[in-house]
């Protein structure tokens, strides 16, 4: 299985929607640190009822605007090649 396909196949198991604490994994940060950062809204995050969820690929979009980069990850989004 190339590269690529290993790749491919792990973005189709993750799931769209963050959990807090997976949000907090991702970036390193502790889970009372990122419910922090939602509260000022400072990252992206959808509120279901009383769950925070945070979108994926918009968290991805964040921190690439954070470091000036392009993490392959358009204005709404949406990863590139897939819209």
């Amino acid at each position: 299985m190339s590269e690529t396909s290993k790749i491919s196949n792990r973005q189709k198991n993750e799931p769209e929607l963050l959990r807090v604490i997976e949000a907090a994994d991702l970036l390193g940060l502790s889970r009372t640190k990122v419910y922090e950062m939602t509260s000022r809204g400072e990252i992206p995050v959808i509120r279901i009822g009383t769950a925070v969820r945070v979108p994926r690929r918009r968290l991805l979009q964040w921190i690439d605007n954070q470091i000036g980069g392009d993490a392959g990850v358009n204005a709404e989004g949406v990863l590139r090649g897939e819209a």
